[in-house]
């Protein structure tokens, strides 16, 4: 019998009909492994997952797999988004065990929940050399039926070789005075590793990583002599936004290129990518000022609140890759097709702009060959700038995209992954709120209040802590990325809108993050709490500290805390956040390019920022044209206070500095670095002087 009829997670309800009796990660699925004296076979995946599909097809659904498997292991299916602990655990395993990682996830553990096997893919039956599931099946009954002992020791030789990787001593030997040395290693790593032809590093599958292209640019503002980091930053944004990766009729970005030059994507598209996207294109926006950066925003955010925000104001998950049983079938296009859709003049537009051919434009990552089919995509950076700058064609092409929007608005669309994870809910919402203060827009905020306070009504605030919100149910209890995001967009609204509820409330919730999940004796933050790591039972509280498709929860962490400081002027925090260093700098020397979004943090903690206070009813023209220069400025480091009459009790209490500050009746503008404020400034134009050399 299959268990997973009432569960919530829409990957775990893909597989309710299999054939394989599978269960819930639970103690119930286990007691069961020990009674019946069977092995656990964990299988981790999630809805939008290519290759998830392609395993469950042929493995999955097939009866004569399904029936070894049923007698041969106790099942387990686990979704990785909402269980990212599990995921993290064996993962870990895995790439321990293998040297590499992926979805799906496949291991074998014994009742302990002690791991002795993993793999990712798996097809139904070996070739090449490779086995299959029907052998690897068979030979663990077989195996486990004569003598168990072999896989038992080395579950749990596996299990306390992972203990010792994970409480091994995070000594670190990277002093203050050579900071700077790790940026500019970093940096270098980056360079060697560039694609100067396509953007991107390395070469193929191609993912983006945008918060590797924050890091160059970042760089480039504290290097003001070095353009370098700020052409690969750029070269790989505009190469990205012409290619396949991109949805050029919908908009928004898919998963990853499986080729070097971003043209043919695995086409999932998730909501995290669409918010380091976001962030990485904003940025770009304010050091530039580009229309075509400002554009590709715009693009981003009229996708996400059409397709993947919720009446509610959560941003759903993810949309998959497959639709009507093939890969990319809703994104592709016949040239006969466009033909048909568009008038004579709209064709002669589209085929300036997008390169489609009759015979097809790409070839089948499986079979090889061309399909007949078009991915559209922009092939000259001449045409990305045309349509940017050229008005009137690029209102003609809106007319154009709707109409294939709605063309292919008629075909069996992807499935939409719709739980709410408290995680990426706060990444989006800080992310729109970021922009809304890059390009001074009002529709991205107001899209990022809706999603934060969707949040903190349902799934994290005092009395609430948990991750994952589907069918109008929240469960599961949040970890450490829920709390460190959902600060984090805090953050960035009240930087957009000057609200100290936004700025209490992220005090708050920072300080409950700092008494669950930091770690006193080594530094930086457990993922899960001791007692969900406790009830679960498992053999490893993980403690992620690479940032792979999205920041870690400790690079997150690391900057809330950062920032708050630099907010509040309170130093309650500092031994946390200098035990993180320490802990995390020492990481830095094996694998300094996965850990972009950490160095973001550790350039706040050693470069003096600047603290403005702009003083006066909001209402006040130059109050109003005051906070719109500073919100739009890319300063790192940089915060400002909003005080007026009706919040200046209140911040006094949070933001002690500001208590003998001017009265609010009359404006003025208070410059602070290093804990020292310069004396007020009560001319518009000369303070604007002051902070535009913050521009430079």
């Amino acid at each position: 019998m299959n268990h997973l009829a009432n569960e919530k997670s829409p990957y775990l309800l893909q597989h309710k009909d299999n054939p394989v009796n599978w269960y819930p990660w639970s103690e119930d699925a286990f007691y069961r492994a020990r009674e019946e004296n069977k092995p656990v076979f964990l299988s981790i995946g999630y809805s939008t997952c290519h290759w998830c599909h392609v395993m469950a097809h042929e493995s999955f659904m097939d009866n004569e797999v399904a029936d070894l498997m049923n007698r041969t292991f106790i099942n387990i299916k686990v979704d990785r988004e909402e269980r990212p602990d599990i995921d993290q655990t064996y993962m870990s395993v895995c790439q321990m065990m293998t040297g590499n990682g992926g979805w799906p996830l496949n291991l074998i553990l014994t009742s302990e929940k002690n791991p002795f096997f993993a793999a990712t893919y798996i097809p139904k039956r070996g070739h090449s050399g490779r086995y299959g599931m029907i052998e690897l099946v068979g030979a663990f009954e077989k195996g486990w039926h004569e003598n168990s002992s072999p896989y038992i020791e080395r579950g749990i030789l596996i299990a306390d070789e992972l203990q010792k990787i994970s409480a091994s001593s995070n000594e670190n030997t990277t002093s203050e005075n050579n900071y700077q040395d790790v940026f500019h290693q970093t940096f270098k790593h980056f360079q060697h590793n560039f694609d100067a032809e396509n953007g991107g590093f390395g070469y193929r599958p191609k993912f983006p990583s945008p918060h590797n292209l924050l890091f160059l640019m970042l760089y480039h503002k504290r290097n003001k002599n070095e353009n370098s980091s700020m052409a690969m930053a750029e070269k790989t944004l505009i190469e990205m936004r012409k290619g396949g990766i991109y949805d050029q009729i919908g908009y928004g970005f898919h998963r990853y290129s499986t080729d070097e030059r971003w043209f043919l994507p695995h086409f999932e598209k998730m909501l995290y990518d669409q918010a380091m996207h976001l962030i990485a294109y904003s940025t770009a926006y304010m050091i530039t000022g580009h229309i075509v950066y400002k554009m590709i925003s715009e693009e981003i955010v009229d996708y996400v609140i059409r397709e993947m925000q919720s009446p509610e104001g959560g941003y759903y998950s993810a949309q998959d890759a497959d639709s009507d049983g093939e890969e990319g079938k809703y994104y592709i296009w016949d040239f006969k097709e466009i033909e048909k859709i568009l008038t004579k003049d709209e064709f002669h537009l589209f085929l300036h702009y997008y390169s489609i051919k009759s015979e097809g434009n790409y070839v089948e990552e499986a079979s090889g060959k061309f399909t007949g089919q078009n991915i559209i995509s922009m092939e000259d950076v001449k045409r990305l700038v045309e349509y940017c700058i050229n008005f009137d064609d690029r209102e003609s092409l809106k007319k154009i995209h709707e109409k294939l929007y709605n063309t292919r608005s008629q075909r069996i669309a992807p499935q939409k992954d719709d739980k709410i994870l408290t995680n990426w809910n706060g990444l989006m919402a800080g992310a729109m709120a970021f922009t809304s203060s890059a390009m001074l827009d009002e529709i991205p905020l107001e899209s990022a209040i809706k999603a934060i306070e969707f949040n903190s009504i349902h799934l994290l605030n005092q009395n609430t802590s948990l991750h994952r919100f589907r069918d109008n149910q929240a469960g599961i209890e949040a970890n450490l990325e829920d709390y460190a995001f959902h600060i984090y967009a805090l953050l960035q609204l009240y930087h957009a809108n000057a609200d100290v509820n936004l700025l209490k409330s992220a005090i708050q919730l920072c300080d409950k993050m700092v008494a669950v999940f930091y770690n006193p004796t080594q530094g930086g933050f457990f993922f899960i709490s001791e007692q969900m790591w406790k009830n679960e039972n498992l053999i490893i509280r993980p403690q992620d500290h690479y940032d792979g498709a999205i920041p870690s929860g400790n690079s997150i962490a690391l900057y809330d805390l950062i920032m708050l400081k630099k907010y509040t002027g309170s130093t309650k925090w500092n031994p946390v956040i200098d035990l993180t260093i320490q802990t995390f700098t020492n990481k830095l020397k094996d694998n300094a390019m996965g850990h972009a979004f950490f160095l973001i943090a550790l350039d706040l903690y050693i470069n003096p920022g600047v603290e403005i206070i702009v003083n006066g009813n909001k209402e006040d023209l130059d109050v109003k044209e005051a906070v719109e220069i500073i919100k739009s400025i890319y300063f790192p480091g940089l915060v400002y206070h909003a005080r007026n009459s009706d919040n200046q009790v209140q911040l006094s209490e949070i933001v002690p500095f500001t208590k003998e500050m001017d009265s609010p009746e009359k404006p003025s503008f208070y410059i602070c670095e290093n804990y020292s404020c310069k004396k007020p400034i009560y001319n518009l134009e000369e303070f604007l002087q002051t902070i535009s050399n913050l521009k430079k």
